[in-house]
């Protein structure tokens, strides 16, 4: 039998509610996750792509799931309201001595024109995230 190196690695479907003690709230969250990752030994090249999707009542309610990122990076970001995430990360070994990590990542809201407040205030609904990293091994 023979590997491929592009195939479905992970799919996590998650719901949950929370009923805080001194609330009479109920909080609701659902996320769906895909992964597709494609490491082949023999490529220089690795690729990780994620779709999500998500729903919560609110902030408060949000969902956290762990990202595949650059080297020495943790990504744990949190999903709050209704939207979706994707991401690409990219991987580039080369000349032996080198390896480069791009990642390129996008939050949408369904159900928001702005984010945030103050001077971190934007206005759409559309978050993106970039992370470049160079490593130069001696």
């Amino acid at each position: 039998m023979f590997g491929l190196p592009w195939l479905p690695q992970c799919t996590a479907f998650r719901k949950g509610f929370v009923l805080p003690e001194a609330s009479q709230w109920e909080w609701r969250m659902l996320q769906f996750v895909q992964d597709i990752l494609y490491r082949p030994k023999s490529s220089p090249i690795n690729l990780a792509l994620r779709y999500a999707l998500f729903d919560t009542e609110s902030y408060n309610s949000r969902i956290y799931s762990f990202e595949n990122n650059a080297l020495y990076v943790f990504s744990v970001p949190a999903n709050y309201y209704q939207g979706s995430r994707a991401y690409v990360l990219f991987r580039l070994k080369f000349l032996r001595r080198f390896d480069l990590w791009i990642k390129y990542g996008v939050r949408i809201f369904s159900n928001r024109q702005s984010l945030g407040t103050g001077p971190e205030k934007i206005d759409g609904n559309r978050k993106t995230d970039l992370t470049v990293q160079l490593r130069m091994k001696f």
